[in-house]
């Protein structure tokens, strides 16, 4: 379910900001629950998450052995990522669940999106 608002880019709006393609949630851990929403993206091959929305969740932020660069469709770097999440179980849509990892990265935008992986 995509929904695109009014206006153009042409009147200042990002494209982000002109689609609300967000989908409910509930992020797990051993030491936290959360009801929040997440961006489902298919051109992304992994899942990632905002470095604010993960310490404002008190969701512990790892290392992580594989870093890696996101590109926009031109090519260009936007954001590198060398933080990973704690594993969280993610429930969406109230039946499908499944443990995940998200790379950290800076996008307070978009703070939640899904990859295909």
């Amino acid at each position: 379910m995509s929904i695109k608002r009014t206006g153009s880019a042409e009147e200042g709006r990002s494209l982000l900001s002109q689609l609300t393609a967000l989908f409910p949630a509930c992020f797990q851990t051993s030491s936290m629950s959360l009801q929040g929403a997440v961006f489902i993206d298919s051109g992304a091959d992994t899942e990632f998450m905002d470095e604010a929305f993960a310490n404002k969740n008190d969701i512990k932020l790892i290392p992580s052995a594989d870093t890696r660069n996101m590109l926009a469709l031109d090519g260009h770097s936007m954001n590198n990522s060398h933080l990973r999440t704690e594993e969280i179980t993610l429930t969406v849509g109230g039946n499908h669940q499944e443990k995940v990892t998200f790379m950290i990265i800076n996008s307070p935008e978009l703070p939640v999106a899904l990859g295909t992986s």
